[in-house]
């Protein structure tokens, strides 16, 4: 993520609280946000909102379960992607 969407992401969350952010959330999305025992896997579908779980998600285990930043390594990868990374071009 863009250091901006980190920035926008603790600065609504630490003025407006965690409610703000879950607002627009599926219970399946507030769900991993919210798990802290160990890693999450979140597979999901184009458009249903990975990157902003896996925002939240890290923003939540630094303010609220105390995590240390550099123990989190949040990780994306668009199918696109990984198709022009394999066949050069579509």
């Amino acid at each position: 993520l863009k250091f901006g969407a980190w920035v926008y992401i603790f600065f609504i969350g630490r003025i407006f609280g965690m409610d703000k952010i879950f607002k627009g959330l599926n219970p399946a999305q507030i769900e991993a946000i919210e798990h802290v025992d160990g890693p999450a896997l979140i597979l999901a579908g184009a458009g249903s909102g990975k990157t902003t779980v896996l925002t939240y998600r890290a923003y939540h285990l630094i303010t609220k379960a105390n995590i240390d930043p550099s123990n989190i390594l949040p990780l994306g990868y668009k199918l696109y992607a990984l198709l022009l990374k394999q066949h050069g071009s579509l």
